[in-house]
C-alpha cells in the first residue's frame, strides 16, 4: 500500500477527513511504532564500510552508521568478537580487547584496547526507516501494511476525543492484534531459518546436546 492508499483506508475506518500532512505524520508514528515493537529481521542492516588501523588505541572514535536506530550486543574486528559495554565503564575496560562503547551524542563508537592490524570492522544494526510520503510504502510486504491504518485508527482516537464507538471499535482492536501477529510469526520464522532453527539459549548455559545461539 501506498501512503495515499493508507490514508484513504484510514479514512474508511474513522469515518472521518483530516489534515493530509497530520494524516502522513499519524502513518509515520504508527509504522515506527510496529517497528519498535517488532524489530523485524528485514530492517537489519551490516556495515562493513569501517575499518581499524595499526596501533589504533581506545580514543580513537569511529562514526556510527548514519541511519542506525537500534544497536547490537556484539560486533566482530576480524573474527573476534567484541561486545558492548556502557559508557560509563570505558575506563575500566579501555586497555582490554574485546569490547566497545557507543557515544550516542556524537554518534561514536570506540573499541577498546590497542589495534594490531588493520581489520574490517563487522557491525550489526536495525536501520530507521524514513517517514511515510503519498507515494512510499512501508519495507514489509505488502501483506502486512493493513496493519497501518488499524495502528492509526488506534492512535487517532487518542487524539480525536471522540466517540469510541465511532472512532476505535472492539473488532477493529482484534483485527489489529490478529494482524500483528502474523506479522511478528513471519518475523520470528525468518529469524530462525537465519539460525538454521537451532534452540536458542544464552551464552553462559551449556546443556548438552543441545545447539546455542547467542548475539542479535
Amino acid at each position: 500500500m501506498t501512503g495515499q492508499e493508507i490514508l484513504d483506508q484510514f479514512s474508511v475506518l474513522v469515518e472521518d477527513e483530516i489534515d493530509q500532512t497530520a494524516a502522513l505524520q499519524l502513518a509515520s508514528n504508527a509504522v515506527h511504532e510496529v517497528e519498535e515493537e517488532v524489530q523485524p529481521l528485514i530492517l537489519k542492516k551490516v556495515d562493513v564500510s569501517k575499518s581499524t588501523a595499526a596501533g589504533q588505541t581506545y580514543t580513537t572514535a569511529i562514526d556510527l552508521p548514519t541511519d542506525i536506530f537500534l544497536p547490537p550486543d556484539e560486533i566482530r574486528v576480524g573474527t573476534e568478537v567484541y561486545k558492548q559495554i556502557p559508557i560509563e565503564r570505558q575506563v575500566e575496560y579501555r586497555d582490554l580487547s574485546g569490547f566497545f562503547w557507543i557515544d550516542w551524542v556524537a554518534k561514536k563508537y570506540y573499541l577498546t584496547g590497542t589495534q594490531n592490524s588493520a581489520q574490517v570492522i563487522s557491525f550489526p544494526y536495525w536501520y530507521e526507516t524514513n517517514d511515510i510520503t503519498l507515494t512510499t510504502s512501508p519495507v514489509w510486504p505488502d501483506r502486512f501494511h493493513r496493519l497501518v491504518p488499524l495502528k492509526m485508527a488506534k492512535l487517532y482516537f487518542y487524539i480525536d476525543q471522540g466517540d469510541k464507538g465511532v472512532n476505535w471499535s472492539p473488532e477493529w482492536a482484534s483485527e489489529y492484534e490478529r494482524q500483528l501477529l502474523r506479522f511478528k510469526d513471519w518475523d520470528a520464522k525468518l529469524k530462525l531459518q537465519a539460525l538454521h532453527r537451532q534452540t536458542p539459549y544464552p551464552e553462559d548455559v551449556i546443556i548438552m546436546g543441545a545447539d546455542k545461539i547467542s548475539g542479535i
